[in-house]
């Protein structure tokens, strides 16, 4: 639960490429928004922080815990960030919530329109299931104003500035050890077809 919980909802220590950035809608300016986040178990509070070089943090409260994820762009990968364990799990490259997906052939421009009085550029995404999500985008700010799936909202902007929140909520945490999941679920599948393969012998 609390891997697919911060796998929805990131930090690398590395040199960012402003151009890749670029071909990121979201990723390129800096902004700090806060939104009403609507899950499955309920209403709660989201953060998206943006520093304008292809990375962008994600903070969510839920029962009362925090849970941190930090996309990179540049790096194609998510980390997220677990303080109980003092770890920060990298995986690949998780679409942050409220922006089109980062693969341009899987998203249709809706052209520009007026969204809680603000002049947004909107991007359609259907999803494996045939759902339709939708999010719109501050064409000034760069930041997310709505998400909607089927037509139904699923999170919506509260507060925006274009403050700067420091690099170092965007770096992994001093101490923490790095987990690669990617490397693991690699390992648990030739794990897997080992044993199968012995099997059938």
């Amino acid at each position: 639960m609390k891997a697919t919980i911060a796998a929805l909802l990131i930090t690398a220590t590395t040199v960012c490429q402003p151009g890749l950035a670029q071909e990121n809608t979201g990723y390129s300016k800096v902004y700090d928004a806060t939104y009403d986040y609507y899950m499955p178990s309920g209403p709660t509070q989201m953060r998206l922080s943006c520093d304008g070089m292809g990375r962008i943090r994600s903070e969510t409260v839920m029962n009362g815990r925090s849970f941190v994820s930090v996309t990179d762009a540049n790096q194609k990968a998510t980390f997220s960030i677990d303080d109980s364990t003092r770890a920060v799990s990298k995986m690949a490259m998780q679409n942050t919530p409220g922006l089109p997906s980062s693969n341009s052939s899987q998203r249709v421009s809706l052209g520009d329109k007026m969204v809680e009085g603000r002049l947004c550029e909107g991007w359609q995404t259907t999803t494996a299931s045939g759902k339709k999500s939708e999010a719109w985008i501050d064409k000034s700010l760069g930041c997310p104003v709505l998400m909607t799936l089927d037509n139904k909202p699923q999170m919506r902007i509260k507060t925006s500035s274009t403050n700067s929140i420091g690099a170092q909520y965007f770096a992994s945490p001093p101490g923490y050890r790095l987990v690669d999941m990617n490397e693991q679920v690699r390992r648990a599948q030739e794990n897997a077809k080992k044993y199968q393969n012995g099997r059938n012998k």
